[in-house]
C-alpha cells in the first residue's frame, strides 16, 4: 500500500485547512487516554486509520484505552505510556514509529488545580 501524504494549506484569513489524500494514515494522539483524546482516537480508528496513543496517565483513563484496544486489533491501535516532558523518549517513539507517523493530534495537557473557596 503506498504511503499517504497530506497537504496543509492556509486560506486568506490565516486559518489552516487540512487536505487529506484518501487512504490510511498513522495518527499519533497525545493525551489519548483523556476524554477528548480517546474520542478522537475512536473516530480515527473507526475511519480505518492506525492510531498510537501517547499518554502518561496522570489524568487519563486506562479504561478508555482498554475499550479502544478491545474494539480494534493491535495492528491498528497501540498505547505507549510516555511522559511528553521527556523529549528524548518522545522523539525516539516518533522517529522509530512503524508505520511512519503522518499526523500528530495533541490533546495532552497538565491539569490545573484551583479552588473557588
Amino acid at each position: 500500500m503506498p504511503h499517504t501524504r497530506m497537504r496543509c494549506t492556509a486560506d486568506i484569513n490565516g486559518r489552516v485547512k487540512l487536505n487529506v489524500n484518501p487512504g490510511k494514515l498513522h495518527v499519533v494522539v497525545t493525551g489519548g487516554a483523556g476524554f477528548i483524546g480517546s474520542h478522537a482516537a475512536l473516530a480515527l480508528l473507526e475511519a480505518g486509520h492506525t492510531v498510537t496513543v501517547l499518554d502518561n496517565l496522570s489524568r487519563g483513563n486506562l479504561g478508555a484505552l482498554a475499550v479502544l484496544a478491545s474494539l480494534h486489533p493491535p495492528a491498528s491501535f497501540k498505547f505507549l505510556h510516555t511522559d511528553l516532558g521527556d523529549q528524548e523518549s518522545v522523539q525516539r517513539r516518533l522517529i522509530h514509529a512503524e508505520p511512519k507517523v503522518d499526523l500528530v493530534m495533541h490533546f495532552a495537557a497538565i491539569g490545573a488545580k484551583f479552588s473557588l473557596g
